[in-house]
């Protein structure tokens, strides 16, 4: 016959504490973790759309430029 572990109930009880606790920690650090990720992906999509804005701004004075260029030519 195969032997089996006998355990009080106050030990189960203490060793599902000890898991449970675990588990809470772990699941607040990967709260962190995920709120961290999206506040780096938030400034980094912040600084994509306003570097994109820039380019937009100075490419659309560029060809101000040039449609002015070509009415004094004209």
């Amino acid at each position: 016959m195969g032997k089996t572990r006998s355990t009080s109930h106050h030990e189960d009880s203490d060793v599902d504490a000890i898991v449970n606790d675990a588990l809470v920690k772990q699941y607040v650090t990967f709260e962190k973790m995920l709120d961290a990720q999206q506040k780096a992906f938030q400034v980094c999509l912040q600084s994509f759309v306003e570097a994109n804005n820039k380019r937009v701004d100075e490419l659309v004075r560029e060809h101000a430029r040039e449609v002015a260029d070509l009415r004094i030519s004209l």
